[in-house]
Protein backbone atom coordinates (compact mmCIF):
# COMPACT_ATOMS: atom_id res chain seq x y z
CA UNK A 1 0.00 0.00 0.00
CA UNK A 2 1.46 3.03 -0.85
CA UNK A 3 2.36 6.30 2.02
CA UNK A 4 -0.87 8.00 0.69
CA UNK A 5 -3.05 5.68 0.50
CA UNK A 6 -1.80 4.70 4.34
CA UNK A 7 -2.27 8.60 5.06
CA UNK A 8 -6.06 8.30 3.49
CA UNK A 9 -6.85 5.18 5.71
CA UNK A 10 -5.61 6.84 8.69
CA UNK A 11 -7.58 10.06 8.64
CA UNK A 12 -10.14 7.87 7.67
CA UNK A 13 -10.30 6.22 10.80
CA UNK A 14 -9.05 8.66 12.90
CA UNK A 15 -12.62 10.87 11.84
CA UNK A 16 -14.48 7.79 12.00
CA UNK A 17 -13.39 7.23 15.45
CA UNK A 18 -13.81 10.40 16.24
CA UNK A 19 -17.27 11.00 14.86
CA UNK A 20 -18.04 7.33 17.44
CA UNK A 21 -16.74 8.72 20.29
CA UNK A 22 -18.53 12.14 19.81
CA UNK A 23 -21.59 10.72 19.24
CA UNK A 24 -21.54 8.18 22.22
CA UNK A 25 -21.00 11.30 24.20
CA UNK A 26 -24.17 13.34 22.76
CA UNK A 27 -25.79 9.86 23.68
CA UNK A 28 -24.61 10.08 27.52
CA UNK A 29 -25.48 13.26 27.84
CA UNK A 30 -29.17 12.84 26.03
CA UNK A 31 -30.05 9.84 28.51
CA UNK A 32 -28.61 11.70 31.74
CA UNK A 33 -31.23 15.17 30.49
CA UNK A 34 -33.94 12.69 30.35
CA UNK A 35 -36.63 13.62 33.19
CA UNK A 36 -36.72 10.93 36.18
CA UNK A 37 -40.16 10.00 35.12
CA UNK A 38 -38.66 9.01 31.84
CA UNK A 39 -35.56 7.36 33.04
CA UNK A 40 -37.59 5.30 35.14
CA UNK A 41 -39.72 4.57 32.31
CA UNK A 42 -37.34 3.33 30.11
CA UNK A 43 -34.83 1.36 32.43
CA UNK A 44 -38.24 -0.55 34.23
CA UNK A 45 -39.11 -1.36 30.03
CA UNK A 46 -35.94 -3.05 30.07
CA UNK A 47 -35.76 -4.52 33.30
CA UNK A 48 -39.24 -5.64 32.74
CA UNK A 49 -38.44 -7.46 29.41
CA UNK A 50 -34.92 -8.87 31.13
CA UNK A 51 -37.41 -10.53 34.20
CA UNK A 52 -40.06 -12.06 32.09
CA UNK A 53 -38.02 -13.36 28.58
CA UNK A 54 -34.65 -14.35 30.37
CA UNK A 55 -34.82 -14.55 33.99
CA UNK A 56 -38.72 -16.25 32.90
CA UNK A 57 -40.45 -14.22 36.24
CA UNK A 58 -37.83 -15.52 38.81
CA UNK A 59 -36.57 -12.02 39.32
CA UNK A 60 -38.95 -9.07 39.77
CA UNK A 61 -38.73 -6.32 37.57
CA UNK A 62 -38.41 -3.85 40.57
CA UNK A 63 -35.88 -5.69 42.03
CA UNK A 64 -33.78 -5.99 38.85
CA UNK A 65 -34.40 -1.85 38.54
CA UNK A 66 -31.38 -0.69 40.73
CA UNK A 67 -28.62 -3.25 39.63
CA UNK A 68 -29.68 -2.51 35.96
CA UNK A 69 -29.68 0.89 36.20
CA UNK A 70 -25.77 1.14 38.08
CA UNK A 71 -24.52 -1.53 35.14
CA UNK A 72 -26.15 1.25 32.64
CA UNK A 73 -23.92 3.64 33.77
CA UNK A 74 -20.88 0.96 34.08
CA UNK A 75 -21.58 -0.03 30.55
CA UNK A 76 -22.11 3.17 28.54
CA UNK A 77 -18.79 4.81 30.22
CA UNK A 78 -16.85 1.46 29.08
CA UNK A 79 -18.23 2.23 26.11
CA UNK A 80 -16.94 5.54 26.27
CA UNK A 81 -14.08 4.84 27.81
CA UNK A 82 -13.51 2.76 24.83
CA UNK A 83 -13.81 4.75 22.28
CA UNK A 84 -12.20 7.69 23.10
CA UNK A 85 -8.87 6.06 23.60
CA UNK A 86 -9.15 4.54 20.61
CA UNK A 87 -9.37 7.94 18.99
CA UNK A 88 -6.73 9.73 21.03
CA UNK A 89 -4.75 6.47 20.27
CA UNK A 90 -5.19 6.56 16.44
CA UNK A 91 -4.66 10.39 16.67
CA UNK A 92 -1.65 10.70 18.82
CA UNK A 93 -0.54 6.73 17.21
CA UNK A 94 0.21 6.02 21.10
CA UNK A 95 -0.76 3.97 23.38
CA UNK A 96 0.18 5.30 26.96
CA UNK A 97 -0.50 8.43 26.70
CA UNK A 98 -3.96 8.62 25.37
CA UNK A 99 -5.06 6.08 27.98
CA UNK A 100 -4.24 7.96 30.67
CA UNK A 101 -5.87 11.13 28.90
CA UNK A 102 -8.87 9.44 28.32
CA UNK A 103 -8.88 8.13 31.93
CA UNK A 104 -8.99 11.91 33.03
CA UNK A 105 -11.25 12.88 30.56
CA UNK A 106 -13.85 9.96 31.36
CA UNK A 107 -13.66 11.06 35.39
CA UNK A 108 -14.32 15.04 34.14
CA UNK A 109 -17.44 13.64 31.84
CA UNK A 110 -18.81 11.38 34.73
CA UNK A 111 -18.35 14.12 36.89
CA UNK A 112 -20.09 16.62 34.16
CA UNK A 113 -22.60 13.75 33.28
CA UNK A 114 -24.01 14.16 37.06
CA UNK A 115 -23.48 18.00 37.64
CA UNK A 116 -26.32 18.23 34.48
CA UNK A 117 -28.33 15.98 36.02
CA UNK A 118 -28.74 17.87 39.00
CA UNK A 119 -30.10 20.73 36.04
CA UNK A 120 -32.65 17.96 35.16
CA UNK A 121 -36.38 17.48 36.81
CA UNK A 122 -36.55 15.13 39.66
CA UNK A 123 -32.77 14.24 38.92
CA UNK A 124 -29.77 13.87 40.95
CA UNK A 125 -26.06 13.80 40.87
CA UNK A 126 -24.58 11.03 42.79
CA UNK A 127 -21.13 10.24 43.93
CA UNK A 128 -20.88 6.82 43.48
CA UNK A 129 -22.47 6.95 40.16
CA UNK A 130 -19.33 9.17 39.60
CA UNK A 131 -17.52 6.12 40.96
CA UNK A 132 -19.18 3.59 38.80
CA UNK A 133 -18.89 5.67 35.58
CA UNK A 134 -15.05 5.99 35.91
CA UNK A 135 -14.94 2.06 37.00
CA UNK A 136 -16.66 1.12 33.27
CA UNK A 137 -14.53 3.59 31.48
CA UNK A 138 -11.04 1.99 32.94
CA UNK A 139 -12.35 -1.17 31.63
CA UNK A 140 -13.38 0.34 28.75
CA UNK A 141 -9.94 1.87 28.67
CA UNK A 142 -7.79 -1.35 29.40
CA UNK A 143 -10.05 -3.19 26.29
CA UNK A 144 -8.85 -0.89 24.00
CA UNK A 145 -5.25 -0.15 25.10
CA UNK A 146 -5.10 -4.47 24.96
CA UNK A 147 -6.39 -4.59 21.39
CA UNK A 148 -4.85 -1.90 19.60
CA UNK A 149 -1.77 -3.31 21.64
CA UNK A 150 -2.70 -6.54 19.48
CA UNK A 151 -3.37 -4.64 16.18
CA UNK A 152 0.21 -2.98 16.89
CA UNK A 153 2.11 -6.26 17.73
CA UNK A 154 0.42 -7.47 14.49
CA UNK A 155 1.40 -5.16 12.12
CA UNK A 156 5.07 -4.78 13.13
CA UNK A 157 5.38 -8.46 12.64
CA UNK A 158 3.82 -8.16 8.83
CA UNK A 159 5.96 -4.96 8.23
CA UNK A 160 9.62 -7.25 9.88
CA UNK A 161 8.18 -10.57 7.65
CA UNK A 162 7.65 -8.18 4.83
CA UNK A 163 11.37 -6.65 4.89
CA UNK A 164 12.85 -10.33 5.43
CA UNK A 165 11.01 -11.08 2.33
CA UNK A 166 12.48 -8.02 0.79
CA UNK A 167 15.88 -8.60 1.94
CA UNK A 168 15.87 -12.21 0.93
CA UNK A 169 14.35 -11.51 -2.95
CA UNK A 170 17.43 -8.37 -3.05
CA UNK A 171 19.90 -10.76 -2.27
CA UNK A 172 18.80 -13.56 -4.75
CA UNK A 173 18.12 -11.04 -7.25
CA UNK A 174 21.99 -9.60 -6.47
CA UNK A 175 23.26 -13.07 -6.65
CA UNK A 176 21.85 -13.06 -10.11
CA UNK A 177 23.32 -10.40 -11.58
CA UNK A 178 27.06 -11.59 -10.46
Amino acid sequence: MSEKRKKTWHIVLCVALWALTLGWLYEIFYFSGQTAEESTGLSMKVAAFISEKILRGRVTAKALHAPLRKLAHFGIFAVEGALLASALGATMRRRAVPACMSALACVAMAALNELHETTVKGRSGNFTDVCIDTAGAALGIAFAWLVLTLIFRRIRRRRKKRRRRENLQSGVDKRRQV
